[in-house]
């Protein structure tokens, strides 16, 4: 029966690829290649092995293309095929004797068919619980880094990410697929290196999309070379202001005891405290605000600085604590909220409240 292969391994011009049975699945290994196999091809692959009959034939091959072992346990069938095929029938050579069997079998036992078994997976068992990602395409360079159940970008600058789209990257990288690369690849221009407790996978690329990837679990090291895949375009034109958290502070509003507001020049100031029934003054304005940077998606994100002439606004925990210094100004019917690194826009609109109170501050 198939489950009782325990390994395939065919020798051509030069060219050795084996299938090995190891610890619950099945490995592709040759030059350059040590690779899990695909489930489904390995499985219909060996279904077909321990199918297969011979039928005698009247002599052996004529020239001898092909070298293949395949094992059960400590018990080993070897055959040497011809090149050709008549009537859907190739001649092997089993033991010295001469066998005709189906010009499938002769094919699925070339070197090229079994490297085929492997895994099209570029980065193969990758899930949700990646802890951390570092993707380089020429020259410019995007990490994320999970803490808990919170993602951050690190590079190009450090702030919070959104997770939603964290989880949209995660889930391209893990069903990324792509084909044999012939050749060793030139430099790499693209570099992707994933982390999940002791598990690291990296893939790296040259201009043409061929280089290698490998994956190490442990002591344990898998390779194969790889030409362009599936998630490649999204990797060469990712935009780190799309991976930037959409909400301009990460915090409860429940958490903010006091907030200090000032123009730029420092001229116009106020502060508000927090009390038993709301806020010292401005009630209604403070909460639109808050709903606002803690609540509320922004409609647009980009990676710069602040604007001149903004608001200042302090956030004040319990505790004197600080969590954080924003400046806010409108422009073109949108609030902007710059943390010092990324603005945030929001539809003022539904804020009227809001925008009377901070033109008082000239934002």
């Amino acid at each position: 029966p198939a489950s009782a292969i325990t390994g395939v391994s065919s020798t051509s011009n030069g060219e050795t690829v084996t299938i090995e049975r190891g610890s619950g699945r099945m490995m592709v290994v040759g030059e350059g290649l040590r690779w899990p196999a695909d489930d489904r091809t390995a499985s219909a692959g060996l279904r077909l092995l321990a199918a297969a009959i011979g039928e005698p034939a009247a002599s052996p091959p004529d020239e001898l293309m092909i070298e293949a072992t395949i094992s059960a346990g400590s018990e080993a069938i070897r055959l040497s095929l011809g090149e050709g095929s008549l009537s859907g029938r190739r001649v092997v050579e089993r033991d010295g004797e001469a066998l005709r069997i189906e010009s499938e079998i002769g094919e699925l036992l070339r070197p090229g068919s079994l490297r085929g078994w492997a895994s099209p997976s570029v980065l193969p068992g990758l899930d949700a619980s990646v802890t951390s990602i570092r993707i380089e395409a020429d020259g410019s360079v995007v990490a994320l880094e999970r803490v808990g159940s919170r993602w951050a970008l690190n590079a190009p600058l450090r702030t919070p990410a959104d997770s939603e789209q964290v989880a949209g990257l995660i889930g391209a990288l893990a069903t990324a697929e792509g084909g044999h690369a012939a050749a060793e690849a030139d430099a790499p221009i693209y570099r992707v290196e994933v982390t999940s407790g002791d598990r690291t996978w990296r893939v790296e690329l040259d201009a043409n999309g061929s280089g290698v990837a490998t994956f190490t679990a442990g002591e344990e090291t898998l390779r194969r070379r790889v030409r362009r895949f599936s998630a490649m375009t999204a990797l060469e034109t990712i935009d780190a202001g799309a991976l930037v958290a959409r909400s301009a502070v990460d915090l409860p509003p429940s958490d903010v005891a006091r907030i200090e507001i000032a123009s730029e020049s420092g001229e116009t100031t106020a502060a508000v405290q927090r009390v038993d029934r709301g806020w010292s003054t401005d009630g209604s304005a403070v909460e639109s605000l808050l709903g606002l940077l803690t609540g509320r998606a922004a409609v647009g994100v980009e990676i710069d600085g602040p604007q001149a002439g903004a608001v200042v606004i302090t956030l004040i925990r319990f505790g004197n604590l600080p969590a954080g210094e924003l400046r806010v100004w409108i422009d073109e019917g949108l609030l902007r909220v710059n943390d010092g690194a990324v603005t945030r826009s929001y539809a003022i609109d539904e804020w009227p409240e809001l925008s009377e109170w901070l033109s008082g501050f000239g934002g």
